[in-house]
């Protein structure tokens, strides 16, 4: 009998033992092929001397933003709580020693014991998928905010690109204007322009100026938010290599955008995750009340009877009162509240949506009317030109001066520039993407008039 009872507490000694082994290799966490990659130190940038790209600037802040690694922080948090969640419990021992002293002895038993709980109607297995589904939802809002950062350097990307173009555009201005007051100065020595005309010209020449000094200083700013937006917040002014016209293929259509917006967000994304990560809640709360078994063991000598003795026991908690009423329905509550989130942020979206295409296609109706505004403005100017024409008596009857060009001169330009800015809200559409951009896309001038060239007729009329 001794040997027996003996037998049976090292089956279940041992059977403890390869059961807590066999759950702890089954909880070890899974790699995965598309894992955020760990925070490193990364080395500084080189100073460009070549014009900076878009994909440039993406890369830099994929690699050095700080969020998108707080992000991949908290996947492996979860991934931490998944592996511990599905830990199998461990088991305790100790030595036992009763009624010592008893009749001078050392006791009636002395001995050792193990105990172990062994858990019941799948609770590691549930807890360890609720935290796994917690791990891809982590994986899901480090997708989000990657778009998001992505989001952020292309649109601050085209307003310094838009700026850039503005202070090259209103640097052809001053010239135009120092031109200009040269003329006029020349003209009023000899007679054929009076003061008016100076001042005239005087007056535009230092508001051109002031408006440059505005648009530098614009530039400034807005490339110190690329720069933070890139993770380099001490990246020098360098050129930026993009276009900002926008062709017909470039065009977006509402209905398909808004359908692959719906399909493919990761805020929707994450509001489905959830749920299933409620539902797994759910079902580990329901099974809570069935009670998991305790088992000891016990083995040693019976100094009473002179023989050495073993002993088993089995138990369990009885779901008598408390039969986790109250967390079921909370995680109930949850479920419902994850369910109309989706709702939520599905009308949310289709909302924002509406609101940004119409800016959109607002900002291309402008652009088309814009874009005949700079076909005519050429050609006006051309006109107004070709009115400056010499005279052996000076100009000739009902000319106009150089200062009078130089303003028509400048309200065209400031055409284009408004083009410009219009042209970069093209690019702050609702899907994210760079119409027409691709990787191998270089630099050009935006569609208008040619400064150099229409200055240069202009000197040369004058």
């Amino acid at each position: 009998m001794q040997k027996l009872a003996k037998r049976i507490l090292k089956i279940a000694m041992f059977g403890v033992l390869t059961l807590a082994v066999r759950h702890d290799l089954l909880a070890q966490p899974q790699g995965h092929p598309h894992e955020p990659p760990h925070p490193e130190m990364l080395p500084a940038v080189e100073p460009q001397h070549s014009p900076l790209t878009i994909e440039t600037l993406e890369q830099w802040a994929l690699e050095r933003n700080p969020t998108l690694a707080q992000a991949a922080a908290q996947i492996r948090i979860s991934q931490g709580r998944a592996l511990g969640a599905g830990l199998y419990p461990n088991p305790s021992a100790g030595y036992v020693a009763e009624q010592i002293g008893a009749e001078g002895t050392a006791g009636e038993f002395q001995g050792m014991f193990v105990e172990q709980e062994f858990v019941t109607a799948g609770k590691l297995r549930l807890s360890r998928a609720k935290y796994v589904s917690e791990a891809q939802q982590a994986r899901l809002q480090w997708e989000a905010q990657r778009f998001r950062v992505l989001s952020s350097v292309r649109r601050a990307f085209y307003q310094a690109l838009v700026t850039q173009q503005q202070v090259l555009v209103r640097k052809e201005l001053v010239k135009n204007a120092d031109e200009a007051l040269t003329t006029t100065r020349g003209l009023v020595n000899v007679g054929q322009a009076n003061r008016p005309d100076l001042l005239q010209a005087e007056v535009q020449k230092h508001r051109i100026d002031a408006e440059l000094r505005a648009a530098e200083r614009q530039y400034r700013g807005h490339w110190r938010a690329l720069a933070a937006y890139a993770g380099i917040s001490d990246l020098a002014p360098t050129p930026l290599a993009g276009r900002l016209e926008v062709s017909e293929a470039d065009k977006l259509d509402g209905d398909t955008v808004l359908h692959e917006l719906l399909q493919t967000t990761p805020e929707l994304q994450v509001a489905w995750a959830e749920i299933e990560r409620d539902r797994l809640a759910l079902r580990r709360e329901m099974v809570e009340p069935i009670p998991n078994i305790l088992v000891r063991g016990e083995t040693g000598y019976n100094f009473e009877a002179r023989d050495a003795v073993a002993g088993i026991s089995v138990g369990m908690r009885l779901p008598i009162f408390d039969k986790n009423q109250g967390s079921i329905m909370q995680a109930r509550a949850e479920l419902a509240r994850a369910e109309a989130e989706v709702a939520r942020i599905d009308l949310t979206l289709r909302r924002k949506f509406g609101e940004r295409f119409g800016d959109y296609e607002a900002a291309g109706a402008s652009r088309d009317a814009s874009d005949f505004g700079n076909a005519q403005g050429p050609r006006s100017l051309r006109k107004l030109s070709g009115g400056v024409q010499e005279s052996p008596g000076g100009l000739a009857p009902g000319t106009c001066c150089p200062a009078g060009v130089f303003s028509t001169d400048r309200r065209v330009f400031g055409s284009d520039s408004g083009a410009t800015r219009r042209r970069s809200r093209d690019y702050r559409d609702v899907s994210g993407r760079r119409p027409g951009c691709s990787p191998h896309t270089g630099a050009a001038r935006p569609p208008g008039i040619d400064a150099t060239a229409a200055i240069k007729k202009l000197a040369r009329l004058l």
